[in-house]
């Protein structure tokens, strides 16, 4: 089981990978011969990413919708480079050393606040307004704790996203989400965290979280 997770991640960047590339190389390229060679690759890719699935086998259909929807997206001068995508996170604790968690109901998880960095805003305001949000409460960031990276942290399996994570300090406000995304919002003991959440192994960050929170170790992390 295990193995067939670590193929399935490893797919999923893989076939992201060869997304880019080829998205970006369409966007700069004008000789007809290495567009064709390009959007092979594209093509590649959305098989790949059909193949994504319990049982393993290609989803044509799918994938001829993936490829063309890819090939649509494709967009022009410095627009058309692809990057990962970026989000940032808020790591919070109250004064009972309880860390503040948010079940998405679109990913149907809990997790710290985050999401999509937003055009405008700096990064610590981002951190500052996705809280606010997703659980009513104000918050100062205080320091940059990670930059995850969504394929080897597990975050995300089909996009790839940079997350800008920021340790916090509260200020106030009433705890409730904001947001119809958010289902529930609220504070834990590290000994009695959402038992969906380590249900398969506490994931990483949680340690980094409460080591930081208690001075253990305060040294950034990145992948």
């Amino acid at each position: 089981m295990a193995e067939n997770a670590d193929i399935t991640a490893h797919l999923a960047r893989w076939s992201q990978s060869l997304l880019a590339i080829a998205q970006t190389g369409l966007n700069f390229s004008n000789n007809p011969y290495d567009v064709e060679r390009f959007e092979e690759i594209l093509k590649l890719a959305a098989e790949m990413t059909a193949t994504i699935n319990p049982a393993g086998q290609l989803n044509p259909p799918l994938a001829a919708q993936l490829e063309a929807l890819w090939r649509r997206q494709v967009e022009t001068d410095f627009k058309g480079y692809i990057t990962p995508n970026v989000s940032v996170g808020a790591i919070v604790f109250n004064d009972q050393d309880e860390i503040l968690l948010v079940y998405s109901a679109l990913a149907d998880y809990w997790v710290f606040p985050v999401g999509n960095a937003d055009v405008g805003y700096t990064a610590a305001e981002v951190a500052q307004k996705e809280t606010r949000e997703e659980s009513g409460l104000d918050v100062t960031p205080l320091q940059l704790m990670a930059v995850n990276d969504s394929f080897r942290q597990g975050f995300n399996r089909t996009v790839h996203v940079y997350n800008l994570l920021f340790y916090c300090r509260l200020e106030g406000g009433t705890l409730g989400p904001q947001t119809v995304e958010i289902r529930e919002a609220g504070f834990f003991k590290r000994e009695h965290l959402p038992p969906s959440l380590v249900a398969d192994g506490e994931p990483p960050w949680v340690k980094r979280a409460f080591d930081w929170h208690f001075g253990i170790s305060r040294q950034v992390y990145f992948d």
